[in-house]
């Protein structure tokens, strides 16, 4: 995992960094509960419903509007769906090794 470079920018301040980091926790705990899920047979659902909470229905929209309303730069914006999108990475490499166990 990353070290949240979204956070070491200078133009964003402190309330939003906060949010951000409270976003990335919550993805971080939605990840844990489709980890619980994992059977090793047909769990390529769990990945889609994350990346459908991601990027449709709660954190990109989210973050997009950060972005439009100018509380995040584009490359914020883009790092920190980075370091979302690595939650989902870890959750493939699992529902994958559990696969071929």
């Amino acid at each position: 995992m990353k070290n949240n470079a979204y956070l070491m920018g200078k133009t964003m301040e402190d309330n939003v960094r906060k949010e951000l980091d409270a976003i990335l926790g919550m993805v971080n705990n939605w990840k844990l509960f489709y980890l619980k899920h994992v059977t090793g047979e047909n769990d390529e659902y769990l990945l889609s419903d994350f990346l459908e909470e991601l990027n449709t229905t709660h954190v990109y929209p989210f973050i997009y509007k950060m972005f439009q309303a100018k509380h995040v730069t584009l490359e914020e914006k883009n790092e920190f769906m980075l370091d979302c999108y690595e939650h989902v990475v870890e959750l493939g490499d699992a529902i994958e090794n559990a696969r071929l166990k």
